[in-house]
Parts: C-alpha cells; structure tokens; sequence
C-alpha cells in the first residue's frame, strides 16, 4: 500500500494509525504471519532485496517526523495481534486489570513532576529523551518488553518505541 504524505504531526499520527490498521487487517483476512522485512515491506526494503528499484520511502517520510520503520512495523504487530486476540485494534481495554502482575509496572520520580521517557535508535543502542510528554507519578503501565543493559541500565517499553527507565519503577 501507499502512504500519504500529510502537513501536520497529527495528521502524519492518524495517517500512520490507519495505515497499520488496514496491514494488519490484511495478514489475518489473508492468513499471513506479521514479520517485518518478509510480509510488511517498504519500498527500500523491497529496492534493498530485489535491486528493482530505487525507491527509499518512507525512511526520509518518517524521518521528517521523527519516525522510523521499526516504530511503524511495531504498530502494526500491536494492531495485528490486537485483532487476532480481541477483534479490535485497541485490545483488551481491561488489560491493565486483567494483566498478569509481572506485566505491570508502577512508576514514580520524586525529583519531577513526572517520570522521562525516552525513545530508541533502530538498534536499540542509544535512548533518546522524549521532551514533549511524560508518565505521570504513581501510575501503572502495562509493559510487554524490556531493553536490557543500554549504557548499564534497562528500560521497559510502555508504549511504541517509548521506555522507561528501571530506577522509575518502584518496587
């Protein structure tokens, strides 16, 4: 499928959101497995494999947003097994409740209003601050991944491609 350049951040997220949508609609109406770089391919993935073409988008798309394909392959395998497990792209909206106790993490920074959060090079070697949004204190997160011993400290993912640090997490 193509992608639609859009004007705005929030046009350029709703973009993305439909986007992913409609692919993982498409490997379950299709009975495909969600694996990025086999059965979700960009067309630089594509030029890369089959030496075709020379298209590289969306990578420079993505960027001018601050995006990647990694973050966009994850949002389609959060929409893909989504659907497959509770029909809807949202998923369980109880999950927090309904999550097993080892999934859930509550966090806190007595040092800050809230709790940084930080974002992921595509080799998930450097963490990037995110300075327009943080966790609020004292509230619980479901996370489903942890990024272990990046410069000697691990970080939990709460969100697509957005982590928080172990030391946050109280106990």
């Amino acid at each position: 499928m193509e992608l639609c350049e859009e004007g705005s951040y929030d046009a350029f997220a709703r973009s993305l959101s439909n986007d992913a949508n409609y692919i993982a609609q498409k490997l379950l109406q299709y009975n495909l497995p969600d694996i990025p770089g086999q059965t979700v391919l960009s067309h630089k993935q594509t030029a890369d494999m089959w030496h075709e073409t020379n298209h590289t988008d969306p990578t420079g798309y993505f960027a001018s947003w601050g995006y990647d394909m990694n973050q966009f392959n994850a949002l389609i395998s959060m929409y893909y097994n989504n659907l497959k497990t509770s029909g809807t792209v949202f998923g369980n909206r109880n999950a927090i409740t309904n999550a097993s106790p080892r999934n859930v993490i509550r966090v806190n920074n007595p040092n800050s209003a809230g709790v940084q959060l930080v974002s992921f090079n595509d080799t998930r070697s450097v963490a990037t601050p995110i300075t327009n949004r943080m966790l609020g204190n004292n509230t619980n997160w479901l996370t489903d991944e942890t990024n272990k011993d990046v410069n000697g400290v691990s970080y939990h993912r709460v969100a697509t491609n957005e982590w928080v640090q172990d030391s946050y997490i109280t106990k």
